[in-house]
């Protein structure tokens, strides 16, 4: 019986040590992996802005019409959330497109700032 108490105990050690370690590292794998995105996706635009030389506003560019652009099928407009399950955001200026981001790990719009992630900014 003393035996399996001092397992347990042991177990439950690990679980304080190693559990937090890696909850850490995914935190880290989903912003990292939504920085490739928004990457991905702001010159995926820049680039079918140059080729269709589209005049659209940057109001009205989406996801969906880039996306059946590509030939290659890297860009589905279904890959255009991030790692939270949020739709990635085309951020505009009045010189026109900025670029895109993410709402970020809180899910709240910070317009690119705060901990949004966005094409613009290094990643933490």
């Amino acid at each position: 019986m003393l035996e399996i108490m001092i397992v347990i105990a042991i177990l439950g050690l690990l679980m304080v040590v190693i559990v937090p370690r890696v909850m850490g590292s995914k935190d880290a794998a989903d912003v990292n992996t939504t920085y490739i995105q928004v990457s991905k996706w702001k010159s995926d635009i820049s680039t079918w802005s140059l080729a269709s030389r589209s005049d659209k506003a940057c109001s009205e560019i989406s996801f969906a019409e880039v996306s059946k652009f590509n030939t290659k099928e890297e860009a589905k407009a279904s890959d255009s959330k991030d790692a939270w399950g949020k739709q990635l955001q085309i951020a505009c200026t009045d010189a026109g497109f900025r670029g895109v981001y993410s709402f970020g790990p809180n899910k709240v719009d910070d317009k690119g700032d705060g901990d949004d992630i966005a094409s613009w900014k290094d990643p933490k």
